[in-house]
């Protein structure tokens, strides 16, 4: 044949080939994918699951405990837990967390609930709540708010406060034969701020002298729960606002001093119930005045040293 001119059946035979072998590779894909099992779907996210409760906690003041929180939840698909965690009342109970270790700190009496969560990386989370109650504070612990709420640093005497010594040898206070404090005497003893309400938790306390000082701000009402003091002065002092009637439950008081303040206001009608009450001075400077009432005009003249102040009824 001249000069390589392929022949036209050769031609058709290899075309015919061709087609026949895209033919089988075809043929190849489409048994290969018909055969190819189609792909699971993930399985669902499933939440944390608590496994525990976390146990109440009871404590006392300024007490600090931890927990391992990853001892109370667990992930059923094994992932890795974060936590969160939130108290109630902070002025009770204060919480934080880091990593898994939860802490809680007791601020102050009462009671307050500590939730934790525990959430995975897909947001799904798992929730309890912890019970925690916080007793009440010593009288140690009252004496040191009430040395920090009044300048403690700056008192003329202060010698064995915030010690490690027993209560008898802090300056300005006495205490009965079970060591119980029932003096507080801090007579003119540059004592500068307010008095903390916390100061009602002396339940044993017969005396209070905290006159010629420079306290102010309110009587705070939780003085009502000295319900042995037998003496209260205030005399000479920045005192502000009006006489909480809580004031007239002290059954067991015979003298109160409430002059040279700033009070304002009738004296409460709860006070003619304090019976024992024989001298009362609540006048020269502030702005206190005792009912015109013939109910308080017996009350004060029944009073064996008297009554010292002005009616409200007076010009």
């Amino acid at each position: 044949m001249p000069g390589g001119v392929r022949p036209r059946a050769a031609r058709t035979v290899l075309r015919g080939g061709a087609s026949y072998i895209l033919a089988l590779a075809g043929l190849a894909w489409a048994v290969s994918c018909g055969d190819e099992e189609p792909t699971a779907p993930p399985p669902p996210n499933r939440p944390p699951a608590a496994d525990r409760a976390i146990p109440a906690q009871s404590l006392r003041p300024w007490d600090t405990i931890t927990l391992n929180a990853a001892d109370f939840f667990s992930d059923p698909d094994g992932e890795q837990l974060t936590f969160t965690t939130a108290s109630s009342d902070t002025t009770v109970v204060s919480a934080s967390i880091m990593d898994s270790t939860l802490t809680i700190y007791a601020a102050g009496p009462g009671t307050a609930r500590v939730s934790v969560t525990a959430r995975d990386p897909g947001g799904l989370a798992a929730n309890q709540v912890v019970d925690v109650a916080v007793e009440p504070f010593s009288e140690r612990q009252i004496l040191i708010l009430f040395h920090e709420a009044t300048g403690g640093p700056n008192w003329y005497g202060r010698l064995g406060w915030l010690t490690d010594a027993p209560l008898e040898d802090w300056f300005g206070i006495e205490v009965d034969d079970d060591g119980n404090v029932i003096e507080l005497e801090l007579y003119r003893n540059n004592l500068v701020g307010s008095i903390p309400p916390e100061l009602g938790g002396l339940t044993n306390l017969t005396r209070l002298q905290l006159a010629s000082n420079h306290l102010g701000g309110p009587i705070p009402p939780e003085l009502a729960g000295l319900s042995n003091l037998s003496f209260l002065g205030f005399f000479n002092n920045d005192l502000e606002g009006t006489v909480p009637p809580e004031l007239g439950g002290l059954d067991n008081l015979t003298q109160l001093e409430l002059d040279r303040n700033r009070l304002t206001g009738p004296i409460p009608r709860s006070f003619l119930e304090l019976d024992l009450l024989r001298r009362f001075y609540f006048g020269q400077g502030g702005g206190l005045c005792v009912p015109g009432s013939p109910e308080f005009t017996a009350w004060i003249s029944a009073m064996k040293g008297g009554g010292q102040g002005p009616f409200c009824n007076q010009s």
